[in-house]
């Protein structure tokens, strides 16, 4: 498979389109063009049209959307994105790459195609563990959140029940009652920041959370103060127990 000339549309180097598209990674050009990608496997889809949360597949060479069912490789998915022929894809793989088609002639071109996947795997990595150190602290803030949130509405329930005149079950329950309200509603106002940081933070928050456990008291405090934890797009989400 021979590259092509951007502007002239002809054979340009010696070199495959294939060595620039094994430069780049399907996930790569899903954040590059907008689209939410989900976890390491699926991402939303930009062509279907209504809901489309999830429902692309994708390894790092290719993807498949499982609801309008388009597919192919990095450069499919680059047209399919840009609505743009061929040689445009090329030149927004290459530039992707931080490649300029013009050195695909060098000699060392592969040498430094090899260095930069290289250096890609360390990225992706590096992303892979970050990813599951913030999913197990997401599933354990959550744990501490659901517990506590159904032990409040049972205890709610009950002091409701008394002040409608239901007698008590036995002596001093309203009192012991208000006590454990006090003590789950103490859980969710400690643990509920960690949660809302961690499913609706920017990622550079989530990160600096999860990658340093010295400074999480005091990321927490930030949140309790400001009652609210910033998302990616700027907007605030409201923390409330």
């Amino acid at each position: 498979m021979a590259t092509f000339n951007t502007t002239s549309g002809r054979p340009a180097t010696k070199h495959s389109a294939a060595d620039l598209a094994r430069s780049i990674t399907v996930r790569q050009v899903l954040c590059a063009s907008g689209v939410r990608v989900r976890n390491s496997k699926r991402s939303d889809c930009p062509l279907c049209k209504g809901n489309s949360s999830g429902t692309i597949a994708f390894t790092n060479r290719l993807w498949r959307c499982h609801r309008c069912n388009e597919g192919g490789d990095v450069f499919s998915l680059v047209r399919a994105v840009n609505r743009c022929d061929f040689p445009r894809a090329l030149r927004f793989v290459a530039d992707l790459a931080g490649i300029r088609l013009e050195d695909c002639r060098n000699a060392d071109f592969h040498l430094e195609l090899t260095a930069r996947k290289r250096h890609r795997e360390r990225l992706e990595d590096a992303a892979n563990k970050l990813s599951a150190l913030e999913h197990a602290l997401l599933l354990e803030s959550r744990d501490l959140i659901h517990y506590p949130e159904r032990k409040r509405l049972k205890v709610s329930e009950r002091l409701a029940a008394l002040s409608r005149g239901e007698p008590e079950r036995f002596r001093g329950e309203q009192e012991g009652l208000w006590l454990r309200l006090q003590a789950v509603t103490a859980s969710l106002n400690a643990n509920l920041p960690i949660y809302a940081l961690l499913s609706f933070g920017a990622p550079e928050e989530r990160a600096r959370f999860v990658l340093h456990p010295e400074l999480r008291e005091e990321i927490i405090a930030g949140v309790r103060w400001a009652g609210s934890v910033r998302m990616a797009d700027g907007k605030q989400v409201e923390v409330l127990a």
